[in-house]
């Protein structure tokens, strides 16, 4: 009986596992670096921001898409509104808008 050679099989297998490892952890290591949302309560004049920085003005939420010092909402600001202020309520009992 005639031995099969499998070496050249099992190098084609390993090449591919290596080539998709290697892409899987090319993919793992790009999202790693996108910035993470972080809540840094309501806007500050004059203070930076960092791209992936949140916070709200206005009565909405704003996400930082590149630094800037700009008040969100202004042209080219370098803010992404992420949630839109909505309308106030109705008046409770007392008056108040709850």
């Amino acid at each position: 009986m005639a031995r099969l050679d499998l070496d050249p099989l099992l190098d084609s297998i390993l090449g591919t596992i290596k080539e998709v490892r290697d892409e899987l952890q090319a993919r793992i290591a790009a999202l790693e670096a996108r910035p993470t949302l972080k809540y840094l309560g309501t806007f500050s004049d004059g203070a930076w921001y960092d791209e992936g920085n949140c916070v709200t003005h206005g009565g909405s939420a704003w996400i930082c898409i590149r630094r800037t010092n700009v008040t969100p909402g202004a042209p080219d600001s370098g803010w992404q509104l992420a949630v839109k202020r909505g309308a106030d309520g109705k008046p409770g009992r007392d008056g108040r808008h709850e």
